[in-house]
């Protein structure tokens, strides 16, 4: 019952935000131009460190961010 709750919640927001986007563009937040706070990083070191899984996921998705960043400097 809590998976098809967060399969109907998560549904639900990709509806919403489909509609309220502008056409034909993505419409994704800006880049922050400014480095994370160092509190930030100790708190995603220190949970990284309590929870293995959250870590290897932290560095996929940061692997991901980068690779596409680079991608996208390349091309431009």
């Amino acid at each position: 019952l809590t998976a098809l709750a967060l399969m109907a919640v998560s549904l639900a927001g990709v509806l919403m935000w489909l509609k309220r986007r502008p056409g034909g563009a993505l419409s994704l937040p800006p880049e922050p131009c400014a480095r994370p706070k160092a509190w930030v990083v100790g708190a995603a070191l220190l949970i990284g460190i309590l929870l293995p899984l959250f870590a290897l996921s932290a560095l996929v998705i940061l692997g991901i961010d980068l690779a596409t960043g680079m991608i996208r400097r390349r091309l431009a």
